[in-house]
């Protein structure tokens, strides 16, 4: 402690926070980490020793008194790569040795399989996981870990299962788990199933100014699914009122539904009325572009690739556009002028 407190390097941060955590003093572990960010910001070996701190001490406590073996075996590991060896094989290697050794310490499994994903190993990362789901029949977390693992190999009906697991071991909890079961359900196409998971939180995100626009979004899609607009639209309305940032979100709904394949003229209906009450600036005027276009592109209809043309036409008058924003004018321009069969003005904006 003396040689960091007269000498500011970030090695002695580093080595000052791996012997804190192995005598399970957590919360001067951590502080020493973050002491060595505020002088090094960038450090690569305490920015991972603070990650590792932090999963091992995820635990129910706020000590490293429980699996303590475990957790300092995953600390050490995890200070030699960032200090010593710098080889992620070796790291991974020790980290499945631990991971064998010691099947229910949790934050072994979790490292482990960041790591794999680290070195761009998808597949076992995922695999990683679902073992620590099979292994700890119990506890929510390996289920969660399972979810985001199996959503990076691209594997979203596995991935619901494993949400329906998360969901199952977190009761009467399982909020998060069921919101994210919802969002693959209308990945998949299934509204009808999203719908019944989100049946018991409709409450709570409705009635919570906060929520995550995400959710709001799946809860307002859901309702216009099954017929039910003026609800979605008592959702949103207040949220684009009081915040005009969520003005965006409203714009996204209506290309949301063309994703889940609602009926094209939900999203129609849903994008009139959001264009008929609020004033849009730049940005949202190319995103309400974007929409038309979108809706334009399913239907084929003349009719609505010359409303995503008007739309265009209001975005480049606006004094405040950028370059940005009138490239992308542009290329959905371009687009919208060979839906026409105007092929010479789609190709006199291309040289512009």
């Amino acid at each position: 402690a003396e040689a960091v407190r007269t000498n500011k390097d970030a090695d002695l941060f580093t080595a000052q926070a791996g012997v804190l955590a192995r005598l399970g003093k957590v919360d001067e572990a951590k502080a020493a980490c973050e002491n060595g960010l505020a002088q090094a910001p960038n450090n690569q070996q305490l920015l991972l020793l603070k990650e590792a701190i932090g999963l091992v001490s995820a635990q129910h406590s706020t000590s490293l008194s429980e699996d303590a073996k475990a957790a300092r075996r995953v600390i050490e590991a995890l200070r030699a790569y960032a200090v010593e060896t710098s080889n992620p094989p070796e790291l991974i290697r020790q980290l499945r040795v631990i991971t064998e050794q010691e099947p229910t310490f949790y934050p072994g499994w979790s490292v482990l399989s960041a790591q794999l994903q680290g070195q761009g190993r998808y597949e076992e990362a995922a695999e990683t996981a679902q073992t620590a789901m099979r292994i700890m029949p119990g506890d929510p977390r390996p289920a969660r870990l399972a979810v985001d693992a199996l959503l990076l190999v691209n594997e979203p009906r596995r991935a619901l299962a494993a949400a329906d697991e998360w969901s199952r071991r977190s009761r009467p909890d399982s909020y998060q788990a069921d919101t994210t079961m919802a969002a693959l359900h209308i990945r998949l196409g299934s509204p009808t199933n999203a719908s019944q998971v989100l049946k018991p939180w409709v409450e709570r995100i409705s009635g919570d100014p906060e929520a995550a626009p995400i959710l709001v979004r799946l809860l307002a899609a859901v309702d216009i699914l099954r017929g039910n607009e003026e609800e979605a639209w008592a959702l949103v309305k207040p949220r684009v009122d009081r915040d005009p940032q969520w003005l965006a979100h409203a714009i996204e709904i209506s290309r949301d539904l063309i994703q889940i394949k609602a009926p094209i003229n939900a999203s129609v209906s849903w994008l009139d009325r959001v264009t008929n009450q609020w004033r849009p600036g730049t940005e949202d005027t190319l995103r309400i572009a974007q929409a038309r276009m979108d809706i334009a592109t399913t239907t084929g209809s003349e009719s609505d690739v010359l409303l995503a043309i008007q739309t265009l036409d209001r975005l480049r008058s606006m004094p405040d556009q950028s370059e940005w924003h009138e490239r992308g004018g542009m290329l959905l321009r371009i687009a919208a002028e060979r839906m026409l069969g105007r092929s010479s003005d789609a190709a006199q904006h291309a040289r512009q």
